[in-house]
């Protein structure tokens, strides 16, 4: 049907967002972290969060989860280029393996209840037509 068409170029998009996060958050981290000039367009979080709330509440709480571990991750950030900028470089790297491995936690979470949700909702019904149809 066209509604289920629409919701899986919505799953899709979600998909390709939560992706396009890590990129712009190693650009961001890079800036922060680093002082390097990077191009970064708007931050896909809020994308994100936009979608999950209009097409799947049922991630809402997976989304927010992974916005408090980018920010988190972001706040390590923010420190070591407060760091950087003071010349405290021996300790730039405290709480980043904390921090990152927080937010990949968080992102694959949420990436396996999309996964999941897409093989119940959209592969099962795929199935079913294609045996109905060769009966």
């Amino acid at each position: 049907s066209n509604r289920e068409k629409k919701r899986i170029d919505k799953l899709e998009e979600l998909f390709a967002v939560v992706y396009e996060l890590d990129a712009w958050l190693n650009g961001r981290m890079l800036e922060l972290a680093y002082g390097e000039k990077k191009v970064l367009g708007a931050d896909p979080m809020a994308k994100a969060v936009a979608i999950a709330a209009i097409q799947f509440p049922q991630f809402n709480t997976k989304v927010i989860e992974l916005d408090l571990a980018a920010n988190g991750y972001l706040k390590w950030a923010t420190l070591a280029g407060q760091k950087r900028l003071k010349g405290e470089l021996s300790d730039i790297m405290d709480g980043h393996q904390e921090s990152y491995a927080a937010y990949i936690k968080a992102r694959w979470s949420l990436v396996d209840h999309m996964r999941n949700y897409a093989l119940q909702k959209f592969h099962r019904k795929a199935k079913a037509k294609m045996s109905n149809s060769t009966k």
